[in-house]
C-alpha cells in the first residue's frame, strides 16, 4: 500500500505562501500601507459617485431637455420685434385701463377744480409712461402751472391711482396745502376725507385754516371715527405736548384765558428778561388777538357764527344778547 500525501503537502505549501504573504505585509513601511488605504478610499469615492451619477441620470435627462427648450425659444423670441410687442400692450392698456383712468381722473381734477389737464400714455420699451399738459400738447404742467396747481395735480394723480388699484393703505400726508390757496386747500381737505373713509389717513399741517376744513368735513358728515390731535409748545427748543383735542376745536375762551393768566406771571417774572422776553411778547398778542376774536365768537354771537366755520346757526339768533 502506497501512502499518497500529495494533498497534504499541497496545503501545507499553500498555507506557507499565505504566511510568507501576510509577513510581506507586515514588513512593509507605514508609508506604503498608508498609499493603499489612500487608493482604496479613491476607488470607493469613485464608486460612490458613480452611484449617484446613476440615481440622478432621469434628472440629468430631464435638465438637458428643458436647456434645449430655452435655447429654441429664446430662438423664437429673437424673431419678435420689440415694438410690435409694445404696440400690443399700448391697445391692451387702452381697451383695459386708459378710458377708465381718465374719467376717474376727470372726476378728481373737477373736485379739485382743475381744467384743461390732458393726459397721454407713451408706451416706451415695454413701459407705459404717463404725460400731462395743459390745454395745448406742447406745454409741460410745470411749464405753466404755480407750484400750488402742480400739487393738486399730483394729489388727483394719487386718488386716481389709489381707485385704480384698489390699493387701501394708510396715507401720511405732511403739510399738503403749502402754497395752495384757502379755496384750493378746502377742497384738498375734501379729497383727502374722501379718501380717509376707504382707508387710514394722517395728516400732519401748521395751517388752522386747513385745519378747520377737516374738521368741518367731518362735523358735516357726523364722522365720529377720526380723531383730532394739538402740539402746545413747552419750552424754548420746539419740543411740544400732544393731546386730543376731543371737541375737535384746537381753544375756547377758557383754554385762551388759562394761557393769557400763564404768561402774564411769565411775564412779570424777574427770570423772564432779554431774547426770552421778547419772544414771550410776541406770543402773548397773538393769543391776545385769539382772545379778542373768541369774546365776540362765544360771548356776544353765543358761538351761532364761528371762526374757520362755513355755516351761520340762524335757528338760534335769538340767543344773542346785547351784553356779554
Amino acid at each position: 500500500m502506497i501512502l499518497d500525501l500529495e494533498d497534504i503537502i499541497n496545503d501545507i505549501n499553500n498555507e506557507i505562501l499565505i504566511i510568507g504573504k501576510r509577513i510581506e505585509r507586515l514588513t512593509e513601511s507605514s508609508v506604503e500601507v498608508k498609499s493603499k488605504i489612500d487608493l482604496l478610499k479613491e476607488t470607493r469615492e469613485s464608486y460612490i459617485k458613480n452611484r449617484k451619477l446613476h440615481i440622478s441620470l432621469p434628472l440629468l435627462m430631464e435638465w438637458f431637455d428643458l436647456k434645449k427648450s430655452i435655447e429654441q425659444m429664446n430662438a423664437i423670441k429673437s424673431k419678435f420685434m420689440s415694438t410690435t410687442l409694445t404696440q400690443k400692450q399700448s391697445e391692451a392698456f387702452k381697451s383695459i385701463v386708459q378710458a377708465n383712468y381718465y374719467q376717474i381722473f376727470d372726476k378728481f381734477a373737477q373736485d379739485l377744480k382743475i381744467s384743461h389737464i390732458n393726459l397721454k400714455f407713451t408706451p416706451k420699451k415695454g413701459e407705459t409712461l404717463r404725460n400731462k399738459t395743459v390745454s395745448s400738447k406742447e406745454y409741460k404742467v410745470s411749464q405753466i402751472m404755480s407750484e400750488g396747481e402742480q400739487k393738486a395735480v399730483a394729489m388727483v394723480e394719487l386718488a386716481t391711482d389709489l381707485t385704480m388699484r384698489g390699493d387701501f393703505n394708510p396715507i401720511l400726508f405732511d403739510d399738503p396745502v403749502t402754497s395752495l390757496d384757502y379755496k384750493r386747500a378746502e377742497t384738498i381737505a375734501d379729497l383727502i376725507y374722501k379718501l380717509s373713509l376707504d382707508r387710514q389717513v394722517i395728516v400732519f399741517t401748521h395751517n388752522i385754516m386747513f385745519y378747520y376744513y377737516l374738521y368741518n368735513c367731518c362735523r358735516a358728515d357726523k364722522n365720529k371715527e377720526n380723531k383730532f390731535f394739538k402740539v402746545d409748545e413747552i419750552d424754548k427748543l420746539n419740543k411740544g405736548f400732544i393731546s386730543e383735542s376731543f371737541s375737535g376745536r384746537l381753544e375756547n375762551l377758557n383754554e385762551i384765558m388759562k394761557k393769557l393768566r400763564a404768561q402774564h406771571q411769565n411775564i412779570n417774572s424777574k427770570a423772564c428778561f432779554g431774547d426770552e422776553l421778547e419772544e414771550a411778547l410776541k406770543k402773548v398778542y397773538s393769543d391776545i388777538r385769539t382772545w379778542c376774536e373768541l369774546i365776540v365768537e362765544e360771548g356776544f354771537f353765543k358761538s351761532i357764527i364761528r371762526r374757520y366755520e362755513p355755516n351761520i346757526m340762524f335757528t338760534k339768533v335769538n340767543s344773542i344778547k346785547g351784553g356779554l
